[in-house]
């Protein structure tokens, strides 16, 4: 078809090296066709009109009817303008359907200053529906980060771009029609949304390791632009983090030359991510250790992952005490490597290395590295701890990039963002969308070593104009009680996750700094996001909609009939665990799936709704009871405080509840009234409250429910 005379074919075809499939859906489709590509560029309009033999009506909005590109394309096709204040457009689109010619829409998928992907398809999906017509989605590749690019933000600029464009089956936009006419239209728009964001998704490059797509990246944006900084305020060029990163991993290669998997134990920062980066150069596997979670879980986690040599750094051991840890790791055999211990072995030839890397960082990374596939394991991390020993849980590069890539098609994010990271990279949160996720886009990551410090981050928020900030519900309540109201102006997307966002912080964000906290909800075994709510799509009390890409099953949990365990596959979920009973032996998800242990509802939209973990539930006197709805229901009456509930063994009733608390006001007396007022039972009430100022909390600020358990234990039998 490329070699016809009588259209501009030819000429596109060898300009963009054109690789064109799926023309056959076009005829498969049938009549009324509304045809929607992936709008990325100013040249969509013009590929696909070029490629379909047949008449075309292309319908812009009147926005988009006076720039020059558009005005042009008016002398090839058809072109109609729909005026969104006039309600008689979309009829307009109805009747073209309706005669059986192809009509062409284009989703504004990237809107200066957005906040979320596709914001026009509500309109296209109504279109559809009242023509009773078929989608044709049309994918087309190569030219979002060219000269013709709509994309904001944009470094640099390619003028012959490799360009493919796929023709997908055709589809239908079902809804239910047995419901209101607004419910149908309302599920028809949610089904475009998932056809293109799966297409946006599909476009993504997972067929290469984290290191290339950071390579890549490099060389869209620029070699000389900032890409890190941390609380020393000296900011890395791209080629500056290639350089140190490399030749830090020429040092560390030296000293463990056949070491596969090598623990780090440094706290966010430039240094922490240069080791990662530098270990990956070289075809070795960090594992991240979760320092704070004291000695015998570090040493727990290093004989699980067979770890044998830790990284850190004598300034790390000072400022966070880790002197008995460093101790107990040595005692064991496990040996530790000091940043500063290195230097010594710098070499000329080490440097003259690191600089050619800089220049060809793929050639570097390929010789150094080996034969390193997308598949094999990016990163060792462990599970929190917080229901037992910790698990090894193996990433591979695709599953870190498949969830940096399904968070693209939810979230809009640009070249000239500024992400802040407080978050431990020990933890999948800090590492795979704190760390990895800016530079693989390409933007700009500043990173603070502690989330603690609650007066510190919204100051230095404000002085490095961060406007993505990823928490936890716990940090962002403590940085809202001492922040200014101006410190957090700048941000744009604040997402939290790890546990549940109450509604008080919610609330406090939104009244006193104007900002919209989106919740989500995932697991270290799924790098880590499973859903999310966006700007565009959100249901209160829901944890949102599940990740592109991703599918789930429901399963029965014996004794409990509000919900059901979800369980989740997707291109995100884990290789596999190790676990502390068989030390160094991969243990994969059974056919790809892996089990939750959450206790959800999902809706008739997608969104999930957590009940509670399978294994925070207690049976008292034969019913089952959710730990997390009592928790719920006492931090919704007491706010402001940290509330942790757990359970114990009990003669009479096989269990019974105790509540560990900072609040000093709760008493049996207002909680028999409280759980009365929500409808709760009334042997769910706790039968012991703990007081405490220090309540037991895991690195990431989660509730640290085994050593509240301990504790309650001691608790009861002292009395």
């Amino acid at each position: 078809f490329l070699s016809s005379e009588s259209s501009p074919r030819p000429c596109l075809s060898w300009l963009f090296s054109l690789d064109v499939s799926g023309l056959e859906n076009i005829k498969n489709a049938g009549e009324r066709v509304l045809i929607i590509p992936n709008h990325t560029s100013y040249l969509d309009a013009l590929i696909v009109s070029v490629l379909i033999d047949q008449p075309i009506t292309f319908f812009v909005t009147t926005e988009m009817a006076d720039k020059l590109w558009v005005r042009f394309l008016g002398n090839l096709m058809d072109l109609k303008v729909l005026n969104a204040k006039n309600p008689f457009s979309v009829k307009t689109v109805v009747e073209e359907l309706r005669s059986g010619r192809l009509c062409m829409v284009l989703t504004d998928s990237h809107l200066p200053n957005g906040n979320t992907q596709m914001k026009v398809y509500e309109g296209p999906a109504l279109m559809v529906q009242k023509a009773d017509a078929k989608v044709l989605p049309v994918q087309i590749k190569g030219l979002e980060y060219s000269a013709y690019s709509r994309l904001p933000g944009k470094s640099r600029l390619n003028l012959l771009p490799k360009v493919s464009v796929e023709f997908l089956p055709a589809q239908e936009l079902k809804a239910d029609k047995t419901g209101t006419f607004h419910h149908a239209r309302g599920q028809s728009s949610n089904r475009l949304y998932e056809i293109l964001a799966k297409m946006r998704l599909d476009a993504c490059n997972l067929n290469q390791t984290l290191l290339e797509a950071v390579i890549k990246s490099m060389r869209r944006v620029g070699r000389n632009k900032q890409m890190m900084e941390d609380t020393d305020r000296k900011p890395l060029k791209f080629k500056q983090i290639f350089l140190r990163s490399f030749i830090l991993g020429s040092l560390i290669n030296k000293v463990l030359p056949e070491e596969k998997t090598v623990g780090i134990m440094l706290p966010t920062s430039n240094a922490c991510i240069l080791t990662l980066l530098g270990l990956q150069a070289y075809g070795k596997v960090p594992a991240m250790l979760n320092f704070s979670s004291g000695p015998k879980q570090v040493v727990s986690t290093c004989q699980t992952a067979q770890i044998k040599r830790v990284i850190t750094a004598r300034k790390v051991v000072t400022l966070a005490k880790l002197d008995m840890l460093i101790e107990t790791l040595t005692k064991e055999g496990i040996e530790v490597v000091y940043l500063e211990d290195l230097k010594k072995l710098l070499k000329k030839k080490d440097i003259l290395s690191a600089v050619f890397g800089t220049f060809f960082p793929m050639s570097f990374y390929r010789k150094h590295a080996g034969a390193v596939k997308p598949s094999d394991p990016a990163v060792i991390l462990f599970t929190s701890g917080s229901e037992g020993m910790p698990k090894g849980v193996l990433l591979s590069h695709s599953n870190v990039l498949g969830n940096a890539y399904q968070i693209l098609t939810m979230f809009d994010v640009w070249d000239n963002d500024i992400m802040l990271n407080c978050l431990p990279i020990f933890h999948s949160f800090g590492l795979s969308l704190g760390t990895f996720m800016p530079l693989v886009f390409g933007f700009k990551l500043v990173s603070y070593p502690t989330p603690l410090h609650y007066r510190a981050i919204p100051e230095f928020c404000s002085s490095v104009r961060a406007t993505i900030f990823f928490s936890t519900d716990t940090f962002l309540a403590g940085y809202a009680k001492c922040a200014n109201p101006y410190d957090f102006n700048s941000l744009r997307i604040v997402a939290a996750g790890a546990e549940a966002l109450k509604e008080e912080t919610r609330r406090v964000w939104t009244e006193k700094f104007g900002v919209r906290v989106v919740e989500g909800y995932g697991a270290t075994e799924c790098s880590p996001i499973i859903s999310a709510n966006t700007f565009l799509r959100s249901r209160f009390g829901s944890v949102g909609c599940l990740m592109t890409g991703m599918e789930y099953k429901l399963k029965e949990v014996p004794g409990i009939k509000d919900g059901k365990e979800l369980v989740v596959k997707g291109p995100n979920v884990m290789i596999g665990y190790m676990k502390n009973d068989k030390p160094g032996v991969l243990q994969p998800p059974k056919d790809g799936w892996y089990e939750t242990g959450d206790i959800v509802s999902i809706d008739e939209d997608g969104f999930i709704f957590i009940k509670g973990r399978s294994k925070r539930f207690a049976k008292i006197a034969g019913e089952m009871v959710s730990l997390l709805a009592v928790e719920t229901a006492i931090a919704n009456s007491f706010k402001g405080f940290t509330h942790g509930v757990v359970s114990i063994p009990d003669a009479k009733k096989g269990e019974q509840l105790v509540l560990i608390t900072t609040c000093s006001d709760i008493s049996s007396e207002k909680l028999v009234a409280l759980f009365q007022e929500v409808g709760l039972p009334e042997l769910a009430i706790p039968k012991k409250i703990m007081f405490t100022d220090n309540p037991p909390l895991l690195g990431s600020g989660k509730f640290d429910y085994p050593t509240a358990t301990e504790l309650a234990k001691k608790e009861m039998n002292k009395a």
